[in-house]
């Protein structure tokens, strides 16, 4: 952080590390847990720099995608859960604006529900801060391609076009495996 002016950011679901990270420099912890731990609130206060990402997670990583159900629909279920954290975390002192929103692609998500997630992702443009996007080379993508291979580069299309369309529906923040090529796609869509 001392050495670049490039904007920072750590991804952990551990309160210690996020804290030793924000000390070092870092602009944004990426929490895949959504800001379920608290203590997070005071690191937030101790380095008001600090941006937090909530991100959305059904289960944890071993059974998150064993037959992910959203009974109320995966729209309504994430977005009630990620405002009641930005809630949470304004009325413990912390603006909105800091809050940047994941509703997280692929993570205790079928590919409809990822699907879905992508058709109304203009609902969480307004509720805190920047809205993040990851499908990048996401197993989904093979799916919607119709295509059983693993190959990662088979996905980038599916990737550039998935995080075009978030653009447009008001995602600021991409998750993204091949940074050139995303910044090249943005440029001739804002072209």
């Amino acid at each position: 952080s001392k050495e670049t002016d490039v904007f920072l950011s750590v991804d952990t679901t551990k309160y210690e590390l996020a804290f030793e990270a924000a000390g070092l420099g870092v602009n944004l912890v990426n929490d895949v847990n959504g800001g379920e731990d608290i203590r997070l609130v005071s690191l937030l206060k101790k380095f008001p720099e600090v941006q937090l990402v909530l991100m959305h997670r059904k289960g944890d990583s071993k059974t998150m995608q064993n037959a992910p159900q959203y009974p109320m629909g995966v729209v309504s279920e994430v977005k009630e859960k990620l405002i009641w954290k930005v809630k949470q975390f304004c009325e413990a002192g912390i603006e909105a604006k800091r809050l940047w929103l994941d509703p997280g692609i692929g993570f205790g998500k079928t590919v409809n529900h990822n699907l879905d997630l992508l058709r109304h992702l203009d609902q969480w443009v307004g509720i805190a801060g920047s809205v993040v996007v990851g499908t990048s080379r996401k197993s989904f993508l093979s799916a919607v391609l119709q295509t059983t291979s693993q190959e990662m580069a088979l996905r980038e299309p599916g990737t550039l076009a998935t995080h075009l369309w978030a653009y447009q529906k008001g995602a600021s923040v991409f998750r993204v495996h091949d940074v050139g090529a995303m910044k090249r796609a943005l440029i001739t869509w804002r072209a």
